[in-house]
This record gives structure tokens, C-alpha cells and sequence, in this order.
């Protein structure tokens, strides 16, 4: 923008130049002098110094509008960019703090959450654990109640088996002496006999 404004400044001035080097043509058009006399004004010598002071004159007017009018609406254009670069840097680096600030909160609650996923996970494996062990030892205390009720059932029926099968025995001994032999044998001494015989065989 700068670099724009010296250009307009340069193009302003070599206008006004040529606008003062005209005045003493002008001037010598209008006294009728005559054209041979005349010539390139900006090679009469006699112009000089009215092109000197009227170059002074607009050069001054124009120094003047340039320090009053433009060069002070640059710089104050100038700071207010710099002061709108300063603010927007400013407000970066606020906005990279917060972010920073914000994603070590995230990290912290990221980690925490993280620790008490984990101290949840241990509880209910140590809860899950205890109630295993705890269903596992009660399914062996009665499997093992279980077992010793059955097999007492077994010896129980067992006994009992035995016991009829002694009574069948004795009975069918009595009866196969007395048919056999003739003999008549009570039923204590047949069973007595009977059991005599089956501890020897087991």
C-alpha cells in the first residue's frame, strides 16, 4: 500500500511539472510572441525561474497534503494493522494456552477414568472370584454330604439284601433238610450256618 501511494506521489508530481513547465508557454501564447521566438519553453532560459517557483510552490502545497492528509491516514492505518496483528497474536497464544490447557484436563480425566475402569475391573474379578470360590465350596461340602448319604444308603441296602438273602438261605437250608434228610433245624441255627458259610466265601 505504501509502495502504491509513493507511485501516486511520483505520478502527482510529474504531472504538476508538466503543468508548471506549460504556464510560460501559456503565458508566451498569450502576449503573441512570435512562434520562432518561442520554442520549447522547458529550454527558454528566461522560464526557469518562473518553473523553479512554481515547482517550489506545488511541491510545498503538495508536501503539505501529503503530511497532513495522507501520511497520517497511512500510519494510523498502519498502527491499526499492527495493533490488529498484536491482538490477533495475543489472542492466539491465549487460545494455545487453553488449548494446552484443555488437553491436559482431557489427559487427566483420560487417565483417571482409565484407573477407576481398572480398580472396577479388579473389584468385580475379586467379587467374582470370592463368589466362585465360595459356590465351589459348597458344591463340594455337598456333594461330599451326598456321596456319604449314598454310599450309606447303598450300605444300608446292601445290609439289608444280605440280611434277606441270609433269611432266604436259611430257609431254603431247613427246608432242603427236611425234605432231604428228614432233619428238622431251627431257624437260628440255619441262618447261624448260613452266615458261617458267606464270611467264609467273601
Amino acid at each position: 500500500m505504501a509502495k502504491a501511494l509513493r507511485h501516486k506521489m511520483y505520478q502527482v508530481m510529474g504531472s504538476l511539472g508538466l503543468i508548471t513547465a506549460g504556464f510560460p508557454a501559456l503565458a508566451a501564447t498569450d502576449l503573441d510572441v512570435p512562434e520562432a521566438q518561442t520554442g520549447l519553453p522547458q529550454l527558454d532560459i528566461s522560464t526557469y525561474s518562473s518553473q523553479t517557483f512554481w515547482l517550489i510552490i506545488f511541491f510545498l502545497l503538495l508536501y503539505v497534503l501529503m503530511s497532513k492528509l495522507a501520511l497520517p491516514r497511512v500510519s494510523e492505518i498502519l498502527e491499526l494493522r499492527e495493533s490488529d496483528i498484536n491482538n490477533n497474536l495475543s489472542r492466539a497464544e491465549t487460545l494455545q494456552k487453553e488449548m494446552e490447557e484443555v488437553k491436559a484436563s482431557y489427559e487427566e480425566a483420560l487417565a483417571k477414568a482409565h484407573a477407576d475402569a481398572q480398580d472396577v475391573t479388579a473389584k468385580i474379578a475379586a467379587h467374582t472370584s470370592e463368589k466362585v470360590t465360595k459356590k465351589h465350596t459348597a458344591f463340594s461340602e455337598d456333594a461330599r454330604k451326598r456321596l456319604i448319604k449314598s454310599e450309606e444308603n447303598i450300605n444300608q441296602a446292601k445290609n439289608e439284601v444280605l440280611k434277606s438273602m441270609e433269611d432266604i438261605a436259611a430257609d431254603i437250608t431247613r427246608e432242603g433238610l427236611k425234605k432231604v434228610a428228614g432233619i428238622t433245624v431251627k431257624q437260628d441255627d440255619a441262618l447261624k450256618a448260613v452266615q458261617t458259610q458267606l464270611k467264609e466265601v467273601s
